[in-house]
């Protein structure tokens, strides 16, 4: 009876993780958000876009564009206040979005029915975080129920602190 009991639980946490990652999976395979996939270019999206000024010594390598089409702007039932794209040397490596306080509560649960439960590093902290193999995605509530959304391209984040790290070895070496 004791061996079947162990069998059943068993059974349950497996197919618990199992439809855990098939979520989070979708957040890899969708390796974006609305349909806009890191890696594009500018010029693959530039029908949506609006370029957004931006200073700072990464200028050279970034460059910051606003979501104008308004048919990116809703996630099921919840609305986007704003959208942004930040393109590292070309290609999209992370977008922003922020949700008004009516929408952050209906865009954590429209996030959560489709990528699945967040992870919630600390109880007291309002953050929730889906991890992918290849998206990162972290979701801050704040007090008033409006959120910032954060999605990374983790290939892309890879690919951004090996330059970033080349660039340090080259200054060290005094050839930069």
């Amino acid at each position: 009876m004791k061996k079947k009991l162990l069998s059943v639980a068993a059974l349950v946490l497996s197919l618990s993780f199992t439809a855990i990652s098939q979520d989070i999976s979708l957040l890899d395979g969708d390796n974006g958000f609305l349909g806009i996939r890191f890696g594009q270019d500018v010029d693959s999206v530039k029908r949506i876009i609006t370029q957004v000024p931006i200073s700072g010594d990464e200028t050279k390598h970034e460059e910051l564009y606003r979501v104008t089409k308004k048919q990116y702007y809703g996630f099921a039932t919840a609305k986007l206040k704003d959208f942004t794209l930040n393109f590292w040397e070309g290609k999209i490596d992370n977008m922003y979005i922020e949700v008004d306080a009516e929408n952050g509560p209906i865009m954590l649960q429209e996030l959560e029915s489709v990528y699945g439960k967040p992870t919630k590093p600390s109880p007291r902290n309002p953050i929730y975080v889906w991890q992918g193999k290849k998206v990162y995605m972290q979701m801050i509530m704040k007090a008033n129920g409006a959120a910032d959304i954060n999605i990374t391209s983790l290939v892309m984040k890879k690919k951004r602190e090996e330059a970033f790290r080349k660039k340090k070895e080259a200054e060290m070496s005094g050839s930069y």
